[in-house]
């Protein structure tokens, strides 16, 4: 390159030689003024912005909301970045103080997309990218990675002359600068894009140095963003329930089920309340990326992503009786219970397996499309031995799960959890009763009576209560399958009503509802068979 208006070519051209021809060019290096505008997501991303309403001291503030904001994350304030430490209600506590004051009133902003990175080098907002919430896009600036690049010495002295024109003693031009490398005289502050490498001891710059001197140089060598061999990463808060910046993130199960649900055209079919219990009964932080690596181009169906959604929170998506879509948690509340007696039952059988008995446990979680420590997508895995699998059935077997679970206290209740229920086995009761259980559905919670049904580890009696998973009915007759998952709702803490009976005179039944303990390590009266009892879920 001659100039930016003169090029030399390395062989005679052949082609039309009249002037105004249009030519394409194919870059041997990577273009920073092209393709620069990056879609994150399809979808607008939920950002923070609001105001202080009162003030503590130079780290501590009042703020109109919190809501979305979580310990780690940047704000700004007054153009200044700052780390929030603690966050306890509306009060907000910095990591460091504020360079300048803040006044009540002043704009507090959580960025929707933070953490921005060009393979490990990270970039600094407005400086280096611009974004849109709203659009889901982010812009690089032209200079992106030069800001970033690091700055190198190269041997021999450089003369600068205030002209596109650079001469250089004892240097290495050829082997240490290359073009669309960035160049400077030591001491000075602008850097200058090299245009052309001429030989060892001069170069052209693509535009007329401000300044003149020689001395020692220094120079930056960009890795400009390409396609397959740089990675733009960065955290991004995700989709709201509305659709704008400043609704609802959507990072609860039943929001997220129902959302996806939404988009399927499915609305009118929902009962939206379920949803919202869903939320209640399991408050889990939930992240997705789509796709799951930042490599992969397959993308999952909406039943793809509510089965991990189910996997991640014990969540089962099932049409009731009246064919409308709920959204249920299983929990191992013995509440609402629907009981079935001998009398009640027309056919009956049970099995028993322990197949799924373990000894491992191990849940994976929060899991990354890309992270920068590793170059890889990547997921937090948490682990649980179970003392059952291990010291009783003497089994070395692992259960491993997929989760979109992204807290680490969650991502090891839940290895705890699947310890606890795989631990054991797994007895399925199948039942063929009366038109009593028409109204039934999945998830719903049973009790069986019955003298053939033996007795399962940590419990006193010989009923199963568990929860349904399969029900089919005809004019006559409603067959029925439950599982009493590990014997879970027998093993699982209660808490006891005010006005339950004293546990001396208390029936069967009421202590299998109402979780007595009575003595130490969760036994009830002294009696070693009950330890398995009221562990916590």
């Amino acid at each position: 390159m001659d100039s930016n208006t003169q090029i030399t070519l390395t062989q005679n051209y052949t082609g039309l030689t009249d002037v105004g021809q249009t030519f394409n060019i194919k870059p041997a290096s990577p273009r920073r003024n092209l393709n620069r505008k990056f879609s994150i997501a399809g979808h607008a991303l939920r950002e923070l912005d609001t105001t202080i309403t009162a003030i503590s001291s130079d780290t501590e503030f009042t703020l109109a909301s919190v809501q979305d904001l979580l310990v780690g994350d940047t704000v700004i304030i007054n153009s200044q970045y700052k780390v929030v430490r603690k966050i306890f209600g509306l009060v907000v506590t910095l990591t460091a103080p504020l360079n300048a004051p803040a006044t009540i009133g002043d704009a507090v902003l959580r960025p929707a997309i933070q953490n921005v990175y060009l393979n490990n080098r990270a970039l600094t907002r407005t400086t280096d990218y611009t974004y849109s919430a709203t659009d889901g896009t982010l812009l690089l600036n032209v200079l992106a990675e030069v800001n970033v690049a690091p700055i190198l010495s190269i041997p021999g002295t450089v003369t600068f002359n205030g002209t596109t024109a650079v001469t250089g003693s004892s240097t290495f031009f050829k082997k240490d600068v290359k073009i669309s490398d960035w160049i400077k005289l030591s001491g000075q502050n602008d850097f200058y894009e090299v245009l052309s490498v001429n030989s060892d001891t001069s170069i052209t710059l693509r535009s007329a140095a401000g300044y003149s001197g020689t001395t020692t140089a220094l120079i930056k060598s960009p890795e400009y963003y390409e396609e397959g061999k740089v990675v733009l990463s960065c955290d991004v808060l995700g989709a709201t329930d509305d659709g704008t910046t400043d609704g609802a993130l959507l990072e609860k199960c039943g929001d997220i089920v129902a959302d996806l649900l939404d988009r399927a055209g499915l609305t009118s079919l929902m009962a939206a309340a379920t949803f919202d219990s869903a939320n209640i009964d399991n408050d889990a932080r939930l992240g997705i990326t789509i796709p799951a690596k930042f490599d992969s181009k397959k993308v999952p169906t909406h039943r793809d992503i509510i089965n991990v959604v189910n996997k991640s929170v014990f969540g089962s998506l099932v049409q009731n009786e009246d064919f409308e879509l709920e959204y249920q948690i299983l929990l191992p509340k013995k509440t609402s219970v629907t009981v079935f007696n001998r009398t009640d039952v027309v056919k009956f059988s049970v099995d028993s397996s322990s197949d799924r008995v373990i000894k491992t446990a191990k849940v994976n979680y929060r899991p990354l499309e890309y992270d920068i420590s590793s170059g890889e997508s990547s997921v937090s895995q948490a682990t649980a031995t179970s003392e059952y699998g291990q010291y009783l059935a003497k089994t070395e077997n692992t259960f491993e799960i997929d989760t979109y679970l992204i807290d680490d206290d969650r991502g090891q209740i839940y290895a705890n959890r699947w310890g606890f229920i795989l631990g054991i086995g797994t007895s399925i009761v199948k039942i063929e009763t009366k038109l009593q259980g028409a109204r039934l559905q999945a998830t719903d919670k049973v009790e069986l009576q019955h003298e053939k049904l033996y007795e399962r580890y940590a419990s006193s009696d010989q009923r199963r209560i568990g929860a349904i998973r399969y029900v089919k009915q005809n004019a006559f007759t409603v067959s029925i399958e439950v599982e009493d998952v590990g014997n879970a709702f027998s093993r699982c803490a209660s808490i006891t009503e005010n006005d339950a009976t004293e546990f001396a005179s208390a029936t069967d039944s009421e202590k299998a509802y109402d979780g007595y303990i009575t003595d130490d390590y969760g036994m009830q009266d002294n009696d070693p068979e009950t330890a398995g009892n009221n562990l916590i879920w």
